[in-house]
């Protein structure tokens, strides 16, 4: 009777998890994030984020390095501005 019971309860477990994969496959994709990209569509984080933000990917055509990238300016997304923070637990006395 027990060995009933515990086969019944396998059963259901898998059923859920068949369920479960089911309708995760059904569920519309997210969409993808934009990526923050210059003008030149190089990433953010070849800019210098001091002086005038210019881009510092070296441009190779084949093997012929052609000098850097002439962008000046950062013209995609604006990123989220940083903060320092101190630790909570440690203004909350602890």
């Amino acid at each position: 009777m027990i060995a009933l019971a515990m086969l019944a309860g396998v059963f259901i477990l898998a059923i859920g998890i068949l369920v479960g994969r089911l309708l995760a496959a059904l569920r519309p994709a997210l969409p993808k994030q934009p990526k923050p990209v210059c003008g030149c569509t190089h990433h953010y984080s070849v800019h210098d984020p001091k002086g005038d933000m210019r881009c510092n990917v070296a441009i190779y055509v084949g093997s012929t390095y052609r000098g850097k990238c002439a962008c000046l300016r950062y013209s995609g997304p604006v990123p989220l501005p940083e903060y320092f923070a101190t630790e909570i637990a440690r203004e909350a006395g602890e």
